[in-house]
């Protein structure tokens, strides 16, 4: 049309908003590098301030009339004529609307993209802006994060990775959750020897079994759905693996790699802890793994409870506190100069006869939780010692643990004499706590 906006906006300007006045002023003028300031006597009152869609709407409508206008002259036919209704200051409000959008784009960081519609695409050839403008200036968390950090890649989500990827994370996390392994590999197996039973490919959440094995268990449920188990619908609570949907590779993987993490020290660790946790309950309810009746469990009980030294009154001796598993939490006042061999009496007459003689033959052992790294103490080599030898005072924390094969064994662990340090005056070293 060889008009620029700003040419346009002036000529409006001059004629006060009159569409066809402002076009025949650019048509009939030779070049429009002088202001317009020569027509300011039709300035007259402007109209209210109108929207910056309206505005950019009589802006582009200036600028067609003048293409239509020109395009006319130069046929010599006069069949297009310009429109009424825009005003001058509808003109400068879109001119300034303008404006604002161009100064927030430039503002914005490299490699930040603004979204826009078919409502806001900007011409470069003509600098128009186009009506109803909605730019989106505010970039996406994903883009900052590519501008701040740009050698920071976020990790490829669960769901988006392959099946084999899926099956073999899950399983690494259930290394430490030694029911939940050994639930899924009867499961799977199941599944594999029978894949026409429906019984086995359908789970309940809401089953108590599932509840205890598997419920809460990092790793368990997104290893159900990566060999293709699926839940049912949103109201009811289960999986079901359809008879299209069983994989044979997928179910040997994933009892194959079930089977590697048996073999972790993390699993072994965790299953004798499980055994010692089990074992203690059954031990509190009055009944040992070798079938002993409850009457004669409260006499032995008894006995040890009558050879413990009298508690010092409140403010008086050292606070000895004591676990047994998870459960078990029990604590009391002994002096300074009562034995390790009181102490032991206390645990059998508090949680169970059997455990001085599993402390004796190392099958479970007494720790100092104070001491770091944390060492068995040898009970029967210091059960005539203090407890201000052996670290207790004026205050004690023991555990009674499952031993590890080192100290089951009875092996010289390396590096043994520097083994934490004495706790208190006159405490001996824990590497004179473990000889025997």
């Amino acid at each position: 049309m060889g008009f620029s906006p700003t040419q346009a906006r002036e000529a409006l300007t001059a004629t006060n908003g009159d569409v066809n006045r402002a076009a025949e002023l650019l048509l009939s003028q030779e070049s429009m590098s002088t202001p317009m300031g020569q027509q300011q006597q039709y300035i007259g009152s402007t109209s209210p301030a109108r929207t910056v869609d309206e505005e950019d709407e009589v802006l582009r409508r200036v600028m067609e009339e003048s293409a239509r206008i020109s395009k006319g002259k130069s046929n010599g036919t006069a069949r297009d004529r310009p429109s009424k209704g825009a005003t001058a200051a509808s003109i400068r409000s879109g001119q300034a609307a303008a404006n604002r959008a161009q100064k927030s784009s430039s503002h914005m960081p490299s490699g930040v993209k603004v979204k826009t519609t078919s409502k806001t695409r900007r011409t470069a050839t003509t600098g128009t802006v186009s009506p109803s403008s909605n730019v989106q200036l505010k970039p996406s968390n994903t883009t900052i994060l590519s501008i701040q950090h740009p050698d920071v890649k976020v990790p490829t989500q669960m769901k988006d990775k392959t099946k084999e990827e899926q099956v073999l994370r899950c399983t690494k996390r259930l290394s430490t959750h030694t029911l939940a392994v050994d639930t899924l590999i009867r499961s799977l197996h199941a599944i594999r020897n029978n894949p026409s039973d429906s019984k086995y490919r359908k789970i309940d959440k809401s089953n108590p079994g599932y509840k205890r094995a598997l419920h809460d268990v990092p790793g368990a449920h997104d290893l159900l759905l990566a060999v293709n188990f699926r839940p049912i619908s949103s109201e009811k609570n289960e999986l079901i693996m359809h008879v299209a949907d069983v994989d044979y590779a997928l179910l040997y993987l994933a009892t194959s790699a079930l089977e590697k993490v048996k073999d972790s020290a993390e699993y072994r660790d965790a299953k004798r802890l499980r055994q010692f946790d089990e074992e203690v309950r059954r031990i509190q309810t009055g009944r040992d793994i070798s079938g002993q009746e409850e009457n004669e469990e409260a006499v032995k009980r008894a006995a040890f409870i009558a050879k413990c030294p009298t508690e010092p009154l409140q403010g008086a001796g050292a606070l000895l506190q004591l676990s047994i598993g998870n459960d078990i939490k029990l604590q009391r006042r002994f002096d300074g100069d009562d034995t390790l061999q009181d102490v032991i009496h206390w645990i059998a007459g508090g949680c169970g006869s059997i455990i001085p003689e599993k402390l004796s033959s190392r099958e479970w052992c007494l720790v100092d939780l104070n001491r770091y790294p944390i060492v068995p103490i040898a009970v029967e080599a210091n059960k005539d010692r203090t407890l201000q030898y052996i670290g207790c005072w004026p205050s004690g924390r023991l555990a009674v643990r499952p031993s590890s094969d080192e100290w089951r064994q009875e092996q010289i662990v390396t590096g043994e004499e520097k083994m934490g340090s004495s706790r208190g005056l006159g405490a001996a070293p824990s590497s004179a706590l473990r000889e025997r």
